[in-house]
């Protein structure tokens, strides 16, 4: 529970609220990989790019 406080924390960093992409990313990666993608850490692959 703790981790996903975290996570939604950093996205609240790293985008506005009403971030039309960033929200696309979460809702297609999850709270938890959207970060790492949205920092280059994780690459999204061919099927997210599509997706997004």
């Amino acid at each position: 529970m703790e981790d996903e406080h975290m996570t939604r924390a950093a996205l609240s960093r790293l985008m506005e609220p009403q971030d039309a992409a960033g929200l696309a990313l979460v809702q297609a990666a999850s709270a938890r990989n959207a970060p790492r993608i949205a920092t280059c850490q994780m690459p999204a692959g061919p099927a997210l790019e599509q997706e997004l």
